[in-house]
């Protein structure tokens, strides 16, 4: 189920707003398709691709560009994996919807839906995007699930209990059983807190608490369409 990570695509309310957080904190704007036919747009820090549709969707849902699309989703079929969506049509853009062990949606699409970002772009104020926590009840299992869709073992530990991250193209997953973790999280390596601060400042936004994390937690801010960013000092997988 090999694909290349598109983005994580959330509903987004008001994208005029979502568009003036990101670009507060020093994201950039990519051009969109016309795959879609609800408002949609695309930020990125180089390394995290965010879709925000104007439209409810299966939010917050990962989506893989998977070349020979039909092809791909019915030899799964046949190998016993459930969809629960297909679009397979010719003369429709072809996806399909699966989900996690832990039911995060899972898309995989035919082709891109924007334009590729320039080889360089600024560094948003965030900082370095460490990984993508995604609440799991079992880390193997869920391990078992994303390994063909993020092939690259970044880092694993079995004390005090499994933990592994998967990297596609330059995601990074984190699988970790974190009871307080409702929803998938960004967590962030601050570089510069007093820009990120000023930053939150002229958006109104002030970090609170979230999921306790090692690393010297910083807090936590929600982005316009309700996803969590945490922040922290340091990476505790380097210790």
């Amino acid at each position: 189920m090999a694909g290349r990570f598109l983005e994580l695509g959330l509903a987004a309310p008001d994208i005029l707003e979502s568009l003036h957080f990101y670009r507060t904190l020093g994201f950039t704007e990519l051009a969109v398709g016309e795959v879609w036919p609800h408002k949609y747009a695309v930020v990125t820090d180089g390394r995290i691709f965010i879709g925000l549709h104007g439209e409810p969707l299966a939010s917050p849902v990962i989506t893989l560009v998977q070349p020979s699309l039909r092809q791909h989703v019915l030899a799964l079929q046949d190998a016993g994996t459930r969809f629960e969506e297909t679009r397979l049509g010719e003369d429709e853009f072809n996806l399909a919807l699966l989900r996690d062990p832990d039911g995060l949606a899972v898309m995989l699409v035919e082709a891109r839906t924007y334009s590729p970002a320039p080889e360089t772009l600024p560094a948003s104020l965030l900082g370095e995007c460490l990984e993508l926590a995604l609440p799991v009840r079992d880390a193997l299992a869920a391990a078992h699930f994303w390994a063909p869709l993020a092939p690259r073992l970044a880092g694993h530990r079995e004390e005090p209990e499994p933990r592994f991250r998967l990297a596609v193209d330059g995601l990074v997953l984190g699988l970790g059983t974190r009871p307080a973790l409702t929803r998938p999280m960004f967590v962030y390596r601050v570089a510069d807190a007093g820009g990120l601060q000023a930053a939150l400042d002229r958006l109104g936004i002030f970090p609170g608490a979230g999921p306790e994390l090692p690393g010297h937690s910083r807090g936590t801010i929600r982005t316009p369409e309700g996803a969590d960013i945490t922040l922290v000092e340091a990476d505790d997988w380097s210790a």
